[in-house]
């Protein structure tokens, strides 16, 4: 339970980050293994790019750090 507090508070990290960016504050961590591997926070607007939400930059960030990039 611990763990999950910390893992959330690192996602409304992510949602601060998106705040600070004016952009809708969501932010997401991916875990695994109880490492967070992946983390994002919404930049659509920032990015000029409707698939930059944060739950899909925290997915290519943790496909990254686990090698499964196509």
């Amino acid at each position: 339970m611990e763990e999950d507090i910390l893992f959330m508070n690192e996602a409304l990290i992510e949602a601060r980050k998106a705040y600070e960016l004016d952009e809708t504050p969501i932010g997401a961590v991916i875990v695994h293994n109880g490492k967070i591997i992946g983390r994002g926070c919404n930049r659509r607007n920032t990015d000029k790019n409707s698939l930059a939400h944060a739950e899909v930059i925290a997915i290519n960030e943790a496909c990254g750090s686990i090698g499964d990039c196509v």
